[in-house]
């Protein structure tokens, strides 16, 4: 049991009460666990359970927004990191459809760099994408390809290390 969390045992008392009536004789600890995203709920110093929804609705707007705003931001990864999968598993596609010149898979290299390039995805996932497409051409045989998505690689590193500079001499 994390006890570095402030107890909220009183924010939700009508969940204890509804769910462990019995609680009422037993130490209770329910607190925050950011790594999840839930309200954790302890009896005796034993996990039991996750508070419901409708549990975290009735202790108040600050425990539900916390808890909605954590899972709409899990919501947005996950499909971020769907959709910059989807873009390289593209690539994939196209590169060993039957009949694929080599003018036509650099054509759709280059629009896979622009693509990642322009989408609204964070670095951490266009850098992911990059590696992974990369990692596939050159493996696959296809190193002007690859030669491509390296000198990407090295444009957004050199434009990450302009930017810290710029950041330096602004502060």
């Amino acid at each position: 049991m994390i006890t570095n969390s402030p107890n909220l045992n009183d924010d939700f008392i009508d969940y204890l009460a509804d769910i462990y009536p019995d609680a009422a004789w037993s130490i209770t600890y329910i607190h925050w666990h950011e790594s999840v995203g839930e309200y954790c709920v302890y009896i005796d110093e034993k996990w039991r359970d996750y508070v419901p929804e409708e549990y975290i609705f009735k202790a108040g707007f600050e425990h539900y927004t916390r808890w909605v705003n954590y899972w709409n931001k899990y919501r947005e990864q996950e499909l971020e990191s769907y959709l910059v999968g989807k873009h390289v598993r593209t690539l994939i596609k196209f590169c060993t459809e039957k009949g694929t010149v080599p003018s036509d898979y650099m054509g759709y290299v280059q629009y896979f760099i622009d693509t990642i390039r322009n989408r609204a995805i964070t670095t951490e996932m266009q850098d992911f994408a990059l590696t992974r497409a990369k990692e596939w051409l050159e493996q696959n045989g296809y190193s002007d390809g690859a030669g491509l998505v390296v000198s990407e690689i090295g444009n957004k590193s050199e434009q990450h290390s302009r930017i810290q500079r710029t950041s330096r001499q602004v502060l």
